[in-house]
């Protein structure tokens, strides 16, 4: 109630392994809030597209509909005050953290993202001849390029202390930022770069039945894996948190895919300067640009164990936690970005990563502090009265199950007094990005393995000695 997460709390006997809360026929609770909060929304000019049941237990989704960036970020935030006020008409709560329950699937957004013209709604549409279709091929190279120079900015756009526990795990697109284009649109990218004629024969899909109709397999690929997914007409950006305002990432593609656009436009003059006809000068950057920037993408599993290894040597940013990201986010190259296409000032830039460094350290310091007090005051005390009611049976109770109450008591009390130690440092640091890292490095390691010995003692305490609700009732 006081973080946003779960703390503690041991394994509930089924959780998502089975996935079968994945698309099933949502309760009759979650329809009725649901319902009610759509009429809501409509009645705010939102339209909802979608509702269904996510994969972890009691996780649903909600879409609205695609809209001007300006406006869907409006509407994403209306949404969510929409829902967590209409939870409570019905009893229930929304839970906007990112990660609300340890081993099961977090909260985050899919920003799906693409550029267009009051002539061309977007510009990330392939068409039917996608090999001539230059505004295409034009606005692939700018991303491509935006995302390869400023891995970091999209990094900053969301990073936070909830989206720490998402990026990389098997749930959300890993911290290092890549690009997935799928296997039709990734060919002409890298036969473009290496000069090659690309050969794009439309793949028919053989359904060995002979009364359904042949039909071209659609182009359109999907790797939920990837940051920033290319999904047949736009791009999919994955890692945005729950929490989070979509503005922000919106702001951040934007200016970077401006800046990308101008870098283009200035390098085709240049070619047509020197003489080239506009087809050869388009052809000429393209290749250029694709082949310098075709590290940036990843059309694998970026779940893969050996992908950090293999990113870093082709030269990705790996930054795993937000006080990484702070540390780098500040650099001439970034701060001269949004000077130049006025979005931010200097001090507006180094105000928002100020409140970034804040908000972290204040949100890792509220957790530490309210974990050993719940440890303190609640759990080593449960331990400590079972550990004694098997001292009394210890002729029922195998010696191996006390011994096991006694060390997992002391591991949790001395664990508790060491994060107070820890803790109490932070303060002299109040605030500070110093503060953060020490954070990250020494609290926030200390808190996990606190976690472990409380939820291990979960496992073996008498029920009702435990104060508070396991994952299974909550679940």
């Amino acid at each position: 109630m006081i973080t946003g997460r779960t703390l503690f709390g041991s394994h509930p006997a089924k959780g998502q392994e089975l996935n079968d809360h994945y698309f099933g026929p949502l309760p009759n609770r979650a329809v009725n809030l649901i319902i009610g909060v759509e009429r809501a929304l409509w009645q705010l000019g939102i339209p909802i597209a979608t509702r269904h049941e996510e994969v972890a237990p009691n996780q649903f989704e909600m879409a609205p509909v695609f809209e001007p960036s300006s406006i869907a970020s409006d509407h994403n935030m209306l949404m969510m005050e929409v829902l967590k006020r209409g939870a409570e008409n019905y009893d229930m709560n929304v839970l906007l953290h990112e990660k609300p329950f340890h081993n099961l699937n977090g909260s985050g957004k899919h920003n799906n993202w693409s550029v267009g013209t009051n002539l061309i709604p977007t510009l990330m549409d392939p068409g039917d001849d996608p090999l001539h279709n230059r505004p295409f091929l034009l606005t692939l190279a700018a991303v491509l390029r935006a995302v390869d120079k400023h891995q970091d900015i999209l990094r900053y756009c969301t990073s936070g202390a909830g989206n720490d526990h998402r990026l990389g795990g098997h749930e959300a697109p890993p911290a290092i930022f890549s690009v997935f284009l799928g296997d039709y649109v990734g060919k002409i990218v890298h036969d473009l770069a290496h000069g090659r004629k690309p050969d794009l024969p439309v793949p028919v899909p053989k359904f060995l039945v002979n009364y359904l109709p042949q039909r071209p397999q659609d182009n359109t690929d999907r790797n939920r894996t990837s940051p920033v997914a290319f999904t047949g007409n736009k791009f999919e950006v994955r890692c945005v948190g729950a929490s989070q305002q979509p503005a922000f990432s919106n702001l951040v593609l934007n200016t970077i895919t401006a800046d990308a656009y101008t870098y283009l436009a200035d390098e085709i003059e240049k070619e047509k300067t020197a003489g080239k006809s506009i087809d050869a000068a388009v052809t000429a950057v393209l290749q250029r640009t694709f082949k310098e920037h075709e590290r940036i993408i990843n059309d694998g599993n970026g779940y893969a164990k050996d992908w950090p290894e293999k990113a870093v040597k082709k030269g990705l940013l790996n930054l795993k936690n937000t006080p990484e990201v702070l540390s780098a986010i500040l650099s001439e190259k970034n701060i001269n970005l949004f000077k130049k296409y006025e979005v931010w000032t200097e001090d507006e830039f180094r105000a928002n990563v100020t409140v970034d460094t804040e908000k972290y350290f204040h949100q890792i310091n509220l957790e530490a502090q309210c974990l050993k007090s719940l440890i303190d005051r609640y759990i080593l005390p449960a331990g400590l009265d079972m550990y004694s009611k098997l001292k009394q049976n210890s002729e029922a109770v195998p010696k191996s199950r006390v011994d096991r109450l006694k060390e997992l008591t002391l591991n949790l009390a001395g664990k508790s007094d060491a994060l107070a130690d820890r803790a109490s440092k932070l303060y002299s640091h109040e605030g500070t990005l110093t503060g953060a890292k020490y954070a990250a490095s020494d609290v926030v390691p200390l808190m996990i393995q606190l976690r472990e010995h409380a939820d291990d003692l979960e496992t073996v305490t008498d029920a009702k000695l435990w104060p508070f609700p396991t994952y299974d009732e909550m679940l």
